[in-house]
C-alpha cells in the first residue's frame, strides 16, 4: 500500500539532500576501490562493496517510505523492532547472495566474512538504535548518516580481509568511528573481534610481524564527550600489541 503523508514535500526535499550525501560518499568509496595503485582490491571485494551499497540504499529508501506511511519516525518499540529486523534481513540477504555465487566470491572469503559480520551485527544494531527518534526528519538524518558510516566501515572491513586473502605483507586493521562507538556502547573491541575471526580462518597464518592499525577517527569526534574519550583510550589499549598508523 502506498503511504500518504499530507504536505510531505518538505520531508521529500529533506530526504533528497540526505541521498545526495549518500551518493557523494558512494562515489568516493567506489573511487577508492578503483584506485588500484593504492589499494589493489580483488574483483570479489569490489563486487561485495557494490552489493552492500545497493542493498543498503534500498533499505534506506524502505525506511523513508515507512516514515511517510506512518507519518512519524521511530516512536515506539514496535517501530524499532521493524527497522532493526529489516536492517538485519538486509545484511543477511547480501551474505546469502555471496554464498550462492561462489564463482564471484571465494569460499574462504565468504566463510570468514560471514562469521565476522554476524558476530559484529548485535553491536552494530546497538549503534543503529541510538539514531532512532520520534521526529521523522531528525531520525532519517541520523539513520542516513549511520548508513554512510556503516558503508565506510564495510569498505574498511573489506580492505582488511582482502589484503589478507592476497597474502600481502604487513597486514592491518582499521579503527574508525563505528569501532569507537561499539567500544563506547558495549565495551567490545571490534578490531580485535575481527582479527580473531581472521585468525580462526587461518588468514593470519605465516605472518610474524604485528598487525598495523590504521586509525580513522578525528580528534573532534573523539573529544565530543568524556565517555567517548574514555572509550577511545580503551580501544587503543585493546590494540596495544599492534603498530599504530594515522591517516
Amino acid at each position: 500500500m502506498i503511504g500518504y503523508l499530507r504536505n510531505n514535500i518538505g520531508f521529500r526535499r529533506f530526504t533528497a539532500e540526505r541521498y545526495s550525501d549518500f551518493y557523494k560518499a558512494k562515489a568516493f568509496m567506489l573511487g577508492e576501490v578503483l584506485d588500484s595503485d593504492r589499494h589493489e582490491f580483488s574483483a570479489g571485494a569490489r563486487e561485495t562493496l557494490l552489493q552492500y551499497l545497493s542493498a543498503f540504499e534500498s533499505w534506506l529508501r524502505d525506511t523513508e517510505r515507512r516514515f511517510i506511511s506512518t507519518g512519524r519516525g521511530v516512536a515506539s518499540d514496535a517501530d524499532s523492532a521493524v527497522i532493526l529486523g529489516s536492517f538485519a534481513d538486509t545484511e543477511k540477504d547480501v551474505l546469502g547472495l555471496m554464498a550462492h555465487h561462489p564463482e564471484d566470491f571465494p569460499a574462504l572469503f565468504c566463510e570468514c566474512w560471514y562469521d565476522m559480520r554476524i558476530e559484529l551485527q548485535p553491536y552494530v544494531e546497538q549503534i543503529l538504535t541510538q539514531q532512532f527518534k520520534a521526529d521523522m526528519l531528525e531520525s532519517f538524518r541520523l539513520i542516513a548518516e549511520f548508513v554512510i558510516g556503516y558503508m565506510n566501515f564495510t569498505l574498511f572491513n573489506l580492505h582488511e580481509i582482502d589484503y589478507l586473502m592476497q597474502r600481502r605483507e604487513q597486514p592491518f586493521l582499521y579503527a574508525d568511528k563505528i569501532d569507537l562507538s561499539i567500544m563506547e556502547r558495549s565495551l567490545v573491541s571490534s578490531p580485535v573481534l575481527r582479527s580473531t575471526a581472521y585468525a580462526r580462518h587461518g588468514l593470519l597464518d605465516g605472518y610474524t610481524s604485528p598487525l598495523r592499525v590504521k586509525y580513522h577517527i578525528d580528534d573532534k569526534y573523539i573529544n565530543l564527550t568524556e565517555a567517548r574519550i574514555e572509550a577511545y583510550q580503551k580501544l587503543r589499549q585493546s590494540l596495544d600489541g599492534c603498530e599504530s598508523l594515522y591517516f
